[in-house]
């Protein structure tokens, strides 16, 4: 997959591509729970949150804030996470960026994860649900999609189609052109013949979920 999204970022028209779970909106996140340790050792407290799955190129792809911290390390299974800030106020900080630094054990596997940072909220399907508790994650093994940032310039949809249609012929199952996924909704969706990995298309940045 990752060979797959480095084909796809040197096609022409394309700015670029990363290799994720899922895009950041929609209805399809996995959940996990994780385990948070008190600082006091006296208490834990298990929590099941919706699993972002992506390296460090994540978090800039698709603009997100970071309010504290600094963002996930590239690999497999490594240490570092984010969350956001719906999170970090569950597990008990008034002030989410005070979260960075916390321990989260995730029990499949045994490992203690450390918050690296804290991202800002934002809407995870619609606009009118309640923002959960989320984690970004390296669990890159089970990335199933590529999220493609198109660069395109002059007769914008004639550019946008063109570079669409390279992508499908690379093996893309789905495009979708999202707007910012607050603020506006402005989502839509462009319908391809199925073909062999899942993409998500994006012809406008991110925008984070309360002002």
């Amino acid at each position: 997959m990752q060979r797959y999204a480095g084909a796809v970022s040197s096609l022409p028209g394309v700015s670029d591509a990363i290799l994720q779970g899922h895009a950041p909106m929609g209805r399809d996140h996995p959940t996990a729970s994780f385990v948070y340790r008190y600082a006091d050792m006296k208490g834990m407290r298990e929590t099941k949150v919706e699993v972002e799955i992506g390296d460090s190129s994540f978090i800039p792809f698709y603009k997100m804030q970071l309010v504290s911290g600094g963002d996930v390390y590239q690999g497999e299974n490594i240490v570092p996470v984010v969350i956001n800030e719906t999170y970090a106020r569950m597990l008990g900080f008034k002030d989410p960026k005070r979260a960075a630094g916390s321990q989260l054990l995730y029990r499949e596997n045994g490992l203690w994860y450390t918050v690296s940072g804290v991202v800002k909220d934002y809407h995870q399907s619609s606009f009118h649900e309640t923002i959960r508790p989320l984690i970004i994650i390296t669990w890159l093994s089970d990335a199933k999609s590529v999220a493609v940032r198109l660069g395109v310039r002059g007769d914008a949809a004639k550019t946008r189609s063109a570079a669409v249609r390279r992508v499908r012929l690379t093996g893309v199952m789905r495009i979708e052109a999202m707007g910012g996924l607050s603020g506006r909704k402005n989502p839509r969706a462009l319908p391809i013949a199925p073909a062999a990995v899942p993409c998500t298309f994006l012809a406008c940045p991110f925008t984070r979920g309360r002002p």
